[in-house]
Parts: structure tokens; sequence; C-alpha cells
């Protein structure tokens, strides 16, 4: 059997452990209703033109993309002619910023009212051919003068 028919709710046990680990630890849980209410209650982003084109076809920023400190990310074209990005547990839409390849993404799914991110920069070639990596900055909030996470293209 594949993974997602064998345990498709491995997700939310693993956020429910979590809890109970915290708990258990004598740990001020981080996830409880308080932080759960700000959540929801805080504004979308305002500023997001969902019908901006982006600079290249949504199918040179599909793919798979590998960083050996975060893992996987993957980079794929959503119904309706949308991009997505798939990081862990996290799926978000992503939304052109401008004519740059440069993107904003609204989270879904799991984590929708948790973790929007401002800023998906996907790198090309030096001829500006291909797209050879993503940054996302969002993932470093406090990185500083060092870089932000950076995502090398595996395939597509």
């Amino acid at each position: 059997m594949g993974e997602d028919q064998d345990d498709n709710t491995y997700k939310f046990r693993v956020l429910l452990h979590n809890f109970l680990s915290d708990v258990a630890l004598n740990v001020s849980p981080w996830l409880n209703a308080s932080s759960i209410q700000q959540q929801l209650l805080k504004p979308r982003y305002k500023d997001i033109a969902q019908k901006r084109r982006p600079k290249r076809s949504l199918t040179d920023y599909v793919g798979q993309y590998n960083s050996p400190i975060y893992g996987n990310g993957y980079g794929e074209e959503e119904k309706n002619n949308k991009l997505g990005l798939i990081y862990g547990n996290g799926t978000w839409n992503l939304w052109p910023k401008s004519t740059k390849d440069e993107f904003k993404g609204t989270a879904t799914g799991i984590i929708q009212y948790l973790m929007n991110i401002w800023e998906v920069v996907f790198i090309p070639e030096a001829n500006d051919q291909s797209i050879v990596s993503v940054e996302i900055n969002s993932f470093c909030n406090k990185c500083g003068d060092n870089k932000p996470p950076t995502f090398s293209k595996v395939n597509q």
C-alpha cells in the first residue's frame, strides 16, 4: 500500500503528540486556544494581486527543490493555473509580486491561518533561461546578515 493509503491522518496526530509532549514535559504548549484565536483573527494579505501573471510559464517553476539543511520543497502547478508550494506539512498558493520571479504565498490546508509567506524568490541561471533555485526568505525571520534558506532545483 502507498503511504497515503496507509496513514493519511498522521499530520494531525503529530500535532496532537507535540501538544501532549509539551504538556507532559511541563513546557508551555505553542498550540493553544489563544494562539489559534490570534492567528484566525489576523488579517490576510491585502496587497496580493491574484490576477497578476508571473514572468515565466508556471511549468518553469514546477519541480523538486532541495536544501541540505531544510530538506525538500516542491513547486506544483495547481488547478486554475496557479502555482503552489509544498514544504513538509505546509502548502501555499503563490502569487506573483511583480513581473520578476518573486512571489507571496497564502497558506492553505492544515496551516491555512498560521503562516503566510511574504517573499519567495525563484533564482534563474545567469542567462535567465531557467530556474535553478528558490530562496524562501520567510523561513528565516532573524537571519540578519546570513542568507535565507536556498533550495536548489533537483528535477521537474
